[in-house]
């Protein structure tokens, strides 16, 4: 049976809307490679299926163990890597319908004894363009390697896709390290089991609307020893509410149509200029990183200004160069913007024209910080540091710290005397102390003597509840060097 949004009877709609195409299937818990080839058959009926009754559609989705099914002891027996030939069917089965297909299969994992229960996506040339490693096995049941990261991969018709496999679904970070990295759909495969219906239903409404993304969250059906999967797979818009959703229990094919790229929800404009504190700023409001312009530093880039005057200010990962427009304002020696994205130095340089045109004073430059910090000399007596989160979740702690410590040692090693270093932490899973503690480590490593001017965070439209610590996500400290 085939239920969705809208039926192409008449052929595909050409209009830029996101077909998608679910499986909801029941696998044989393969112990042997023809038993996985079985399924795989199954897999491509289903697209093929999915192609006569909606012409045209763009993304095909199988539900978690699709391609191996789970069997309890001998599921290693069945293990692939992405050279496979079982792999490599759904690779010329996606070239030859056209499509794109996410699908859950068990892989080997470089460096590891234990495979790893992925997913995999193949785009419509029938090449392997993502890969996400469950984070959470079930455990004692999956003996996997779990994962450690949350790829997003742009996808068809302006979809940035995001994949996390059934249990870690229940877990809030995930969703949230995947939003952050710019999902706008999150496939969820599963193999969610009696008697969580209604976590099933919770944990997808919650992932959609908390994170503002559609969630495509694809569910077994069927009995493996004593777990039954009872199905219910649904695709739910960003609102929360559920576009489209299959009955419990049996095979279905469940379709709806998408629209993953932003756009205005009333109304439009061609006005791309905001102001904030008598500043003019171009802003790519649907092409942005988030809202396209980080309003939650306005305050300090405000007291940045302050501190301008007769210095030569570096503004390192400057996006669209709002520190570097304030330093100039605040009738700065030299400003100077680095970023690694060529688009960000262009908008900065924008933004810089359209303020202070014809003015020599600031030179941008796309460039990897650290590398730009490595060969730069001594020239800058105000600094500012604001890199991107360096720790979505808690599990990259560790390496967070060691890159915030790497970066201010550059920072304080260089810096002129009587310099002023602005720097910055908007890693949510990095608290005051930890980031204290980086920036402290480092100034006692570079050998400086430094005092603290200023501790800084996100303004009060940013608020912070006293029961969620972690909102306090924006951290930032104003340092004298001397």
């Amino acid at each position: 049976m085939i239920i969705g949004s809208s039926h192409g009877v008449g052929g595909k709609v050409e209009t830029e809307v996101l077909s998608v195409v679910c499986a909801q299937m029941e696998p044989i818990h393969a112990d042997c490679m023809e038993e996985v080839n079985q399924n795989i058959d199954t897999v491509i009926q289903f697209m093929e299926t999915g192609a006569r009754g909606f012409p045209g559609y763009d993304l095909f989705v199988t539900p978690e163990f699709a391609v191996q099914g789970m069997h309890p002891t001998k599921r290693l027996n069945v293990v692939l890597t992405l050279d496979s030939p079982e792999v490599g069917r759904l690779k010329e089965a996606c070239a030859r319908l056209r499509v794109w297909g996410i699908f859950s299969v068990i892989l080997k994992l470089e460096g590891h004894d234990s495979p790893g229960n992925c997913a995999i996506m193949i785009n419509d040339k029938g090449e392997v363009v993502h890969r996400y490693v469950k984070m959470n096995p079930w455990i004692p049941t999956e003996r996997h390697y779990p994962g450690w990261e949350c790829p997003v991969t742009p996808g068809p018709k302006g979809s940035k896709i995001a994949t996390i496999v059934c249990a870690d679904g229940d877990y809030p970070e995930i969703w949230r390290e995947a939003a952050y990295n710019g999902a706008n759909i999150i496939v969820r495969p599963t193999h969610y089991m009696s008697p969580w219906e209604n976590g099933w239903d919770i944990t997808n409404k919650m992932g959609a609307y908390c994170n503002q993304c559609y969630v495509v969250a694809v569910n077994c059906v069927g009995v493996e020893a004593a777990c039954s999967a009872f199905g219910k797979s649904m695709i739910v818009a960003p609102d929360g509410n559920v576009i489209t959703q299959a009955p419990a229990g049996v095979p279905y094919l469940v379709k709806a149509d998408l629209y993953p790229e932003n756009g205005f929800l009333k109304g439009g404009s061609t006005d791309n200029v905001a102001m904030e504190y008598g500043l003019k700023f171009h802003i790519d409001w649907l092409k942005g990183k988030k809202t396209g312009f980080f309003v939650d530093q306005r305050e300090n880039r405000s007291l940045l200004e302050r501190y301008a005057k007769g210095r030569s200010v570096l503004n390192m990962f400057c996006y669209t160069g709002g520190f570097s427009v304030y330093a100039m304002r605040g009738d700065a020696k030299l400003v100077h913007s680095v970023d690694s994205s060529a688009k960000a130095i262009d908008l900065t340089n924008k933004n810089i024209e359209l303020n202070f045109p014809g003015d020599t004073r600031h030179a941008a430059y796309a460039e990897d910080a650290f590398k730009y910090l490595d060969r730069m000399g001594d020239q800058y007596d105000l600094i500012v540091l604001d890199p991107p989160a360096f720790a979505k979740h808690r599990d990259a702690l560790r390496n967070a710290l060691q890159g915030y410590r790497k970066l201010n040692v550059k920072a304080f090693e260089k810096i002129k005397p009587g310099g002023i270093l602005f720097t910055f932490s908007c890693s949510q899973a990095v608290s005051k102390e930890n980031f204290r503690t980086a920036v402290f480590t480092a100034a006692a490593m570079s050998g400086r003597s430094v005092r603290i001017l200023h501790q800084l965070t996100q303004p009060a439209d940013h608020p912070v509840s006293i029961y969620h610590p972690e909102g306090e996500y924006l951290k930032g400290l104003v340092l004298y060097v001397e």
